[in-house]
This record gives structure tokens, sequence and C-alpha cells, in this order.
């Protein structure tokens, strides 16, 4: 065993296994937090960002997992099942661009919520959020359908037995449908909510219940977005909506940035597959490969932790729900006692 492989086994077991959960336990949380806040579930950018937070839990349980499996246990199930072949590519397929849908409809209901079109605003209500929910889920299983039929396995590998699939699958796949579709939605219709916002604040029509400012900054490089959100004591936009921006934002941002990993994986494979290369180069693209798609699956269980830091309301949240125990406790002790109190008074003065 090379020191390349080597190094590549020992990274999936020490490093990725934690990784992966804290992954599944930001996940939990977060279903846990916007299933038991009805605010969020009768929101249609918080109920967006609930689905996505569910197709992201898929994904990484399943891609993650097995992934690890692979690497750091050499136990390649794909390799032996048909069936296990055939659903892990369905499954991948289905909730990553899923998950990723979901997570760039939160900024456009928020155009849609600050728009001065009346008919606009009123789209963004509970029913149609639920239509484009089911639609796009019953898009996106039909999307994945043909490699369930397409999947096979060859000298011991689970590999796409279809030409055009194999083009679409490294080259459409992961440069549109993964990163410029919601890179595309961040700076389109991220830019419209805040100018929206802006022109609301400056004709008086938006009261700030916390004073904050956002601006973004959204800079694309060959396929590299990096959006910066700042906060000034400036502002005279709401709060919460502003906090939800920040929150889908760096939910996106970083989801974009940690798929660039795994496309320059891609890009680096597909340019250099015509060449004759060594033992030691393979297992050089081996690491290249495990750390940039086990790094780059990080970011379908990182919104917990970016939703934690992005926003003081989602602070509080998680603070009243897991700790509501030690915090009635405090507040039911002293009225008791003072109950108890002026009973005794009573009965004293009887």
């Amino acid at each position: 065993m090379s020191s390349w492989r080597y190094i590549s086994i020992i990274y999936a077991r020490f490093f990725c296994i934690p990784i992966l959960s804290l992954g599944i336990l930001g996940d939990v949380l977060n279903i846990y937090l916007f299933l038991t806040v009805s605010m969020y579930r009768q929101t249609p950018s918080t109920f967006y960002l609930l689905c996505s937070v569910i197709a992201s839990f898929i994904h990484l349980t399943i891609a993650m997992s097995t992934r690890i499996l692979m690497v750091g246990f050499d136990n390649d199930l794909t390799c032996s099942s048909l069936i296990w072949c055939k659903a892990r590519q369905f499954i991948i397929a289905t909730y990553a661009p899923l998950g990723l849908t979901f997570a760039s409809l939160p900024i456009f209901d928020q155009f849609l919520v600050t728009s001065r079109n009346v008919r606009l605003r009123q789209f963004s209500n509970m029913k149609n959020t639920h239509r484009i929910v089911v639609a796009f889920i019953i898009f996106w299983h039909i999307h994945s359908m043909p490699f369930l039929v397409y999947n096979q396995i060859r000298s011991n590998e689970c590999v796409i037995n279809n030409k055009i699939l194999s083009i679409y699958w490294p080259y459409i796949h992961f440069f549109c449908v993964l990163l410029t579709i919601p890179t595309i939605t961040l700076v389109t219709f991220g830019y419209l909510a805040y100018k929206n916002m802006r022109c609301l604040a400056k004709s008086g029509q938006l009261i700030g219940a916390g004073r904050q400012l956002i601006t973004m900054v959204c800079l694309q490089l060959t396929f590299v977005v990096v959006a910066t959100i700042l906060f000034a004591k400036s502002g005279q936009l709401i709060g919460a909506g502003c906090q939800l921006i920040t929150m889908v934002c760096l939910q996106l941002t970083f989801v974009v940035v940690a798929t660039i990993l795994f496309g320059i994986y891609n890009t680096y494979i597909l340019s250099t597959s015509n060449r004759n290369k060594s033992a030691e180069q393979v297992d050089q693209d081996f690491l290249f490969l495990t750390v940039t798609s086990l790094l780059g699956l990080f970011n379908f269980g990182g919104s917990f932790y970016v939703f934690l830091a992005a926003s003081s309301r989602f602070r509080q949240t998680v603070r009243q729900r897991l700790c509501c125990c030690y915090g009635k406790t405090n507040k039911i002790n002293p009225n008791t006692i003072f109950t108890i109190r002026e009973t005794n008074c009573a009965l004293k003065i009887i």
C-alpha cells in the first residue's frame, strides 16, 4: 500500500467520521427546530429551508457514510450489489439537487415578499409553497430515474452504462445543476431582494425591529462565488428579514463553495483522462478524490452551524428549545413560593 493510499484511509477514518457525526447532528437539530417551531412551518422561506435540510440529511447520510466505507474500510457495496449500485446513484442524483433547489427558493421568496408589485407579494403564500415543493420533488425523482436503468456492475465497478448519461453526469450535472443554477439564483434574486428592501427602506415603508443593514458582495470568477454579508448599525431594514436573507445567502454560499471542491476534481480528471498514469499518480488522484468529495459533502450537514452563526434569533430559538427545562424551573419556583406566602398571610389575617 502506497503512502498516498494510506493517507486517504487515515483521512476517511479519523477526520471524516467526526465530520459526518457533526453533520448528522446538525441536520437532526435543524429538523427538530423547524418542525417544533410553528413560525418556521408557516413561513414560506423557512418551510423551504426545512425541506432543504431533510433532503440534505438523506443525501449526507447515504453519500458520505458509503464513501467512508469505501475509502476507509475498503467495503464498497456498490461493487457487489446491483440494487445498491442503482439505488445509491439514484439517491445522490435526486437529493443533492433537491436540497440545493430548496436552499435557493428562499431567496426567490424574499424577492416576492419585498416586491412593490401586489401580485408578486400575493404569490408568496403557503398554498403555493406546498405546490412548488411537491412539483420539485416529483421533477428531481423523474430526473434521476435513468440511473436506475443504466447503472450496471462491470469489472467489479459500478458504472453508468450509457454514453449520453455518462457525459451528462460529470459535465452537466456537476457544473450546471449543482453549481451554475444555485449561483445564478443567489446573485440574481439576492440582488433584487436587497434592492427591493433598500427602496422600501428609503420610502419609509419598513420599520426597523433591529438596526441592521445587509451588504452582499457577490463575485463570480470561473464558477467561484464568494458572498460576503456585512452588518452595520446604520440600517432601517427589518431585523428578521435581514437575518433570514443572511442565513439563506450564507447557506447557499457554503453549498456553492463546497461544490466547487468536487468540481475541481472533476475538471482535473476529465482533462487528464487520456493520459497514461503511474500507480503513484493513480493513488494521488484517489487521495484528491477522497479529500474533495468527503469535504464537499459536509455542506449538506453544515446548515445548522451556518444558521447558528448568522442569526441571533435562531440562536435564541435554539436556547429556548434545548434549554427549556432549565428556563421553566427558574420561572415556576418564585411564582409558587409567592402564592404560598400569600395564602399563609391570608390565613393569619383571618
